[in-house]
């Protein structure tokens, strides 16, 4: 075993990371290991044993020949396990805090215990393992092994991930965060966005593509890269991460979070764990804005990260509704690769945007009228107003049983979501940008 992988694991402190303990020795080897690691290996590890013994996954060295849970450590009395989640492929999520298992490894016979500990205020995950025999593949060598096979077979890698932000009695400090403080939801689906769908000049599309076959080519390349991408609210950002996440999706792992409340250590020593893995932050500039204004162990965790003081193989793709307002040293190159401004449409755009988003042959032709689309260019319409507009002209020949909708209706439409939307002078509203900025 690579000595580099149990070290990826070590960077800040004990909690977060596998740390070796309680070896017993002798001059043949190792004949018991107990190592305590963070809750994410520990569910991993249940998931893993689980998948073998059912079957569902295979590994010609590994044979679990017994897999159950116990009540407690009080009264210790084998039952059945619990699965509160099992994926397409059979793999589950096994909820019990006290699973015993025996497996035979290279035709060696070993228990296997994975028990949660209360200390104090403290939560330990302790992975065990016991060996029958004194053999060359001792329980240390063993535990890396399955710790390193967990991973990849995790029911997390190569998904969609949402991070679900918890309620917290009190602020801890952010380097003491616990990893149980993390959870995820699995997204099935980003409602098929397709990186072709999404109307962009060709310098930033040739850009993302970049982004994408980094993703996909990883294990030849292996340059993770960042970008921001930095727009007005409408103006494509969201659309944009859930094409590269569709597009990198089974190829990667790809979490999902926004600015408000990001666990920093935690999320990034996650990550790692997946090789490739893309990091999606929404709305970056409001946890990293300009210096003055930014917690200071927040921005220095975040900059720990992107300088590769705490090393991590991570891309990132961050939005942000304006770049002016990030941290300078945050943002400069080296810390990150492109910032992508997805500027103003034009009125071909305008029309292309209609073609995605209706087959409706006489809205088509409204938008081909020169004074619609100049009122739109005029007023720096975004996209996601667009599709408004769209879904406010569908409804409306829909209520009127398909009365004839004029273009000189359609201007007044506009002009009645430009006052609607648009009410402050220098003030950037939803669905357009302001000349003040």
């Amino acid at each position: 075993m690579n000595r580099n992988f149990i070290n990826k694991y070590r960077r800040a402190k004990m909690e977060d990371f596998i740390i070796p303990a309680n070896g017993q020795n002798d001059d043949r080897g190792v004949f018991k290991y107990s190592m305590p690691v963070n809750a994410h290996i520990f569910e991993f590890l249940k998931t893993y044993l689980y998948g073998i013994h059912k079957k569902v996954l295979k590994n010609e060295e590994l044979e679990v020949l017994f897999f159950h849970a116990l009540k407690n450590d009080i009264a210790p009395v084998i039952s059945q396990y619990t699965i509160s989640y099992e994926d397409e492929n059979g793999l589950a999520k096994i909820d019990d805090w006290f699973i015993h298992s025996k497996i035979k490894y290279k035709n060696e016979n070993y228990f296997i215990s994975l028990v949660i500990v209360k200390d104090m205020d403290r939560i330990i995950y302790n992975f065990n393992v016991l060996g029958e025999s004194l053999s060359d593949v001792n329980p240390k060598k063993l535990a890396e092994v399955l710790i390193e096979e967990s991973i990849k077979n995790s029911i997390y890698n190569g998904k969609i991930l949402k991070l679900i932000s918890k309620p917290r009695s009190f602020m801890p400090d952010l380097d003491e965060e616990s990893p149980d403080s993390l959870e995820f939801e699995i997204i099935k689906s980003l409602n098929n966005t397709a990186m072709e769908d999404i109307i962009l000049p060709q310098e930033i599309k040739e850009k993302l593509n970049i982004f994408v076959k980094a993703v996909l080519r990883y294990n030849e390349i292996r340059k993770p890269l960042r970008y921001i991408l930095s727009g007005l609210p409408g103006s494509g950002k969201t659309k944009i991460v859930k094409g590269i996440a569709n597009a990198c999706a089974g190829k990667a792992t790809i979490i999902l979070t926004n600015a408000g409340n990001l666990p920093l250590n935690m999320l990034f020593s996650f990550a790692n764990m997946f090789e490739p893995c893309i990091i999606c932050i929404d709305d970056l500039d409001i946890a990293i804005r300009e210096r003055h204004e930014t917690h200071p162990r927040m921005l220095s965790s975040f900059l720990e990260h992107l300088d590769g003081f705490i090393k991590n193989n991570v891309f990132l793709l961050a939005t942000v509704n304006n770049k002016r307002i990030l941290d300078f040293a945050a943002s400069r190159p080296g810390r990150f690769d492109y910032i992508i401004d997805l500027e103003t449409l034009t009125k071909k755009d305008y029309f292309e945007i209609v073609k995605l988003n209706t087959k409706d042959e006489k809205i088509l032709e409204l938008f081909k009228n020169d004074d619609v689309l100049d009122a739109l260019v005029a007023k720096k319409a975004v996209g996601a107003f667009l599709v408004n507009l769209i879904k406010q002209i569908e409804l409306i020949k829909k209520l009127n049983s398909g009365a004839d909708f004029s273009a000189k209706d359609l201007l007044n439409l506009i002009k009645q979501n430009y006052e609607s939307f648009y009410k402050d002078k220098g003030k950037s509203d939803i669905g357009f940008y302001s000349e003040d900025l």
